[in-house]
C-alpha cells in the first residue's frame, strides 16, 4: 500500500485538516501547514517531539514522550485486545522497563479523552 492523503489543500500542498495513511494499520489524522504535520502534541521537524499521542486503528494507544518520531523516556501503552496498560520507559521505540496493570471490567481513557 503507497502512502496517501484525504483531506484539505491549498496551492498544491496539504493544509488544513486531514488524514496521511502510511499502510494499512498506521495513520495521521489532524492538521498540517505545508505538507507538514501539526496535530495534538508537540511536533518538530514534521515528526513528534516532545509529549504527544499514538492511537492505531486497532484501539491501542500511547500517551508519552516522544524524541524524533520515536516513543523516548517516560510513557504508557495501552493494549486493548488484552485491556492491558503499560506505564514505563522508552528508548528509540522499544520499551526498557514497565509495570503493566491487567484492567478489569473497564476501558481505559487516555489522557487526551480524560481532558474532554
Amino acid at each position: 500500500m503507497q502512502r496517501y492523503y484525504i483531506g484539505q489543500w491549498t496551492n498544491n500542498q496539504m493544509n488544513g485538516y486531514g488524514t496521511l495513511y502510511f499502510n494499512e494499520t498506521t495513520y495521521y489524522e489532524g492538521g498540517f501547514v505545508h505538507n507538514k504535520r501539526c496535530g495534538e502534541g508537540d511536533w518538530f521537524n514534521n515528526q513528534r517531539h516532545g509529549f504527544g499521542q499514538l492511537l492505531t486503528i486497532h484501539g491501542d494507544h500511547y500517551d508519552g514522550h516522544w524524541s524524533e518520531d520515536k516513543k523516548h523516556g517516560d510513557g504508557q501503552y495501552y493494549f486493548k485486545k488484552r485491556n492491558r496498560l503499560c506505564k514505563g520507559f522508552w528508548l528509540n521505540s522499544f520499551c526498557k522497563s514497565s509495570e503493566c496493570t491487567q484492567l478489569l471490567n473497564k476501558e481505559h481513557k487516555s489522557s487526551a479523552s480524560q481532558e474532554k
